[in-house]
């Protein structure tokens, strides 16, 4: 036997790679420090003792918003929130962003009274003041805000309205946070919660435009259309003030249909610092693909999608491309008199992703008014309910939608059906399926005289020959 006494064992832990990046930090092999930053973190996701080294290699990599977006994600967790404010504050002055270097380090000053950093930020930004305590509610609100955009843009909705939510109570009396949760709340469809604060908001300011704004989707979302269309047309009168009220009733125009004038408000702010903000490229797609223009549209959308790292968005063509699917292919399955169809048209409902974001009202209400044996398929397809019969029929379909047989289209797939109800019936097994999905196909080209053999099905279903002709057997003695 050998002897291994001699052989050093690494343990490949957070502490490995963390040590190892912070020799290529020292090294300034950064990209070469970033990926084993990575892994440390892997290993340890909310460790104070990496995440801000792991921060600046970012930088040094030219990633400064995921380099904030990790620290972001610290300070909403509640983990160390006064350090990564520092830390912020740091990024910003190495990123020269001299305002949000000052309001996130002047949050840092707020919670450890660090007057050293105050005075050092003082003289470093030459910023003069009358009042501290304005300031500070100013930074206060500005870092409120700003990492709830953060969290808004990125589709954490719940993550946005817990966030607000525990904020203290004269930030909760702002209207600009008031605002930003009543639209958390609005997205979230918590549409009671959400009218409260805005009725609130406009006792007060008739004209607020962020309060109109969300009050006016509100109304819309929840097909209140005589209110909405009053809100429409007191927004339609609006005039902006500045580029963020642009930007909002811009933005919302375009949600409601209104191109043209969303457009107005918007395309003048690409040459302003809302040019980085993803969401309006997201709206100026819909405005250029509404209006005609496919290519303008094309490329903001990729504008939109190289400044988010997640979304749950369909560009207007992939819409376009999937309201056609329904309208032209499934829906006219759900109306068939024959009861199999409409349990293919099912089937090929349960295929399209992200459905639920542009299915028709008069699609829901034919799904809701169908028999109770494709209500029952409903359930098993979408509620993951568990039936031992449905669940044959609709594992072959996926069994010929998933081969080359597809392409004979919708009388393949009933005439499956049809066969495997003749299987249940006559209490065949059905612990199987791959050799009876092979008969019933071969059977069914057999009948279009379409040239096909015994060894296509073997290959194309991974059955032997004697499973097939088992299959083919019982189906011909039923």
């Amino acid at each position: 036997m050998d002897d291994n006494s001699n052989i050093i064992h690494v343990k490949f832990d957070k502490d490995f790679y963390y040590h190892k990046a912070m020799e290529k930090m020292r090294e300034q092999n950064y990209a070469y420090a970033e990926s084993l930053f990575e892994k440390a973190l892997e290993l340890s996701p909310d460790d104070f003792v990496i995440i801000p080294p792991y921060a600046e290699c970012l930088v040094e990599c030219n990633k400064n918003i995921k380099a904030e977006e990790l620290m972001y994600d610290q300070i909403v967790k509640e983990q160390f929130v006064s350090d990564y404010y520092f830390y912020l504050s740091q990024l910003f002055m190495k990123t020269n962003e001299p305002n949000k270097a000052f309001l996130f380090g002047l949050m840092y000053v707020v919670i450890e009274d660090d007057q050293d950093y105050f005075d050092e930020m003082i003289q470093m930004f030459e910023v003069s003041y009358s009042d501290q305590t304005i300031v500070e509610e100013e930074a206060e609100k500005f870092v409120i805000q700003h990492i709830f955009q953060y969290l808004f843009s990125h589709g954490r909705l719940n993550e946005s309205v817990t966030y607000i939510e525990r904020q203290r109570k004269e930030m909760l009396e702002d209207k600009h946070i008031m605002n930003l949760q009543a639209m958390a709340l609005l997205y979230n469809g918590k549409y009671a919660d959400a009218e409260h604060i805005l009725k609130s908001i406009l006792d007060e300011n008739p004209s607020d435009i962020y309060a109109l704004c969300h009050m006016t989707l509100l109304l819309y979302n929840t097909e209140q259309m005589e209110r909405f269309n009053h809100y429409l047309s007191r927004l339609s009168k609006l005039h902006p003030i500045n580029d963020e009220e642009s930007f909002k009733l811009g933005v919302v125009l375009s949600y409601l249909s209104k191109y043209e004038a969303s457009n107005q408000l918007l395309v003048p702010l690409l040459k302003k610092t809302q040019a980085n903000m993803p969401q309006l490229h997201h709206s100026l797609s819909y405005n250029y693909y509404n209006l005609g223009y496919e290519d303008e549209a094309k490329k903001h959308w990729q504008k939109f999608e190289s400044g988010i790292q997640y979304h749950n968005q369909l560009s207007p063509w992939k819409i376009d491309e999937i309201k056609n699917t329904l309208d032209s292919h499934i829906l006219p399955l759900l109306k068939n008199e024959d009861y199999r169809y409409r349990i293919y048209g099912i089937f090929l409902l349960g295929k399209v992703k992200q459905r639920e974001l542009v299915m028709s009202q008069d699609l829901w209400e034919i799904l809701e008014n169908l028999p109770d044996y494709e209500r029952l398929y409903i359930t098993y397809k979408f509620q993951d309910l568990h039936l031992n019969k449905l669940g044959f029929i609709d594992k072959g379909m996926n069994l010929i939608n998933e081969s080359v047989y597809q392409k004979y289209g919708k009388e393949l797939f009933v005439a499956w059906i049809e066969h495997a109800e003749m299987l249940i019936a006559d209490n065949q097994s059905i612990e199987e399926i791959e050799h009876y999905v092979a008969a019933s196909v071969y059977i069914y080209l057999k009948m279009l005289n379409i040239k096909v053999s015994k060894k296509d099905m073997q290959k194309t279903f991974d059955i032997s020959l004697y499973r097939l002709n088992k299959a083919l057997h019982a189906l011909v003695s039923i």
